[in-house]
């Protein structure tokens, strides 16, 4: 019913919305907190990068990179997480667009002290898709849903929700991911090229 209302929204407002679509030519950099369940204790904060490029005005590639880590106990907290994916765009209007991405990514994880560190690292393969919409010529929304299978530990699935605002020459946004384990909290800065 979310999935439904959330699209059902984005679609209400295309007819105010700008004919330029979303733009996949873009570097990011952004800053973020995440945190995850079973390791509630830790409050990561760090980094992300990301990029993306269009291939033809159908297919694009992105790749991202993001590093955070906190201390708690001693311990610190070191969490690497990259990913490369190949998309498809389908334009559903002059201001909406929907994306499917085949990914392929990692997570590393590294608890240390002084005495000892130990920690474990995960290959994955995704499937994504997102729905994104131009609200005007400056707002865009994005919400997504995004399926991993893991080589090692449990698949995941995440939920994508975002919103960002051309301000001058650079987009400004925020970003909220919900994975089954864990979730992120981004604010970003994007320069569309």
């Amino acid at each position: 019913m979310k999935k439904l209302l959330i699209t059902s929204g984005f679609l209400l407002l295309t007819p105010f919305a700008n004919a330029q679509p979303p733009s996949y030519d873009f570097v990011q950099i952004g800053v973020q907190s995440s945190e995850y369940a079973d390791l509630s204790d830790f409050d990561l904060f760090g980094y992300e990068f990301r990029a993306s490029k269009t291939l033809s005005n159908r297919f694009f590639i992105e790749g991202s990179y993001a590093f955070s880590d906190d201390d708690y106990n001693d311990f610190t907290m070191d969490n690497n997480i990259w990913k490369v994916s190949i998309g498809y765009i389908q334009k559903l209007s002059s201001s909406t667009v929907i994306d499917y991405q085949l990914g392929y990514g990692n997570v590393e994880i590294k608890l240390k002290n002084d005495v000892e560190s130990f920690g474990s690292d995960a290959d994955y393969v995704s499937l994504e898709s997102n729905i994104r919409h131009k609200f005007t010529h400056d707002l865009e929304g994005y919400a997504g849903l995004e399926f991993q299978n893991w080589n090692a530990g449990s698949d995941q699935k995440a939920y994508h929700l975002g919103l960002s605002y051309d301000w001058m020459v650079v987009n400004l946004g925020v970003e909220y991911t919900k994975f089954s384990d864990s979730e992120i909290f981004r604010l970003f800065m994007r320069y569309e090229f």
